[in-house]
């Protein structure tokens, strides 16, 4: 597991001009996307400062938003 600040904060549905805070794990066991990296959002900062305050030693990137991959899925129709 890893905590990363990175500016803007986006995903799928949106684009902000802040700091947001995400949690990189795996998914687990049991889950459709088992093994894949899991971002989680945890909060969003008008300021790097605010967010470095928050989340000390949080690496800091740019931002890095990967849509799930569901190929592993496909199989005859």
């Amino acid at each position: 597991m890893s905590v990363h600040i990175e500016y803007p904060s986006e995903g799928a549905t949106y684009s902000r001009p802040e700091f947001g805070v995400y949690r990189y794990d795996r998914y687990p066991r049991g889950s459709v996307l088992a093994g894949q990296e899991r971002r989680t959002f945890l909060a969003s900062f008008e300021t790097l400062a605010e967010a470095r305050t928050a989340f000390p030693g949080a690496d800091e990137t740019d931002c890095c938003y990967k849509p799930p991959f569901l190929d592993h899925l496909k199989g005859d129709v």
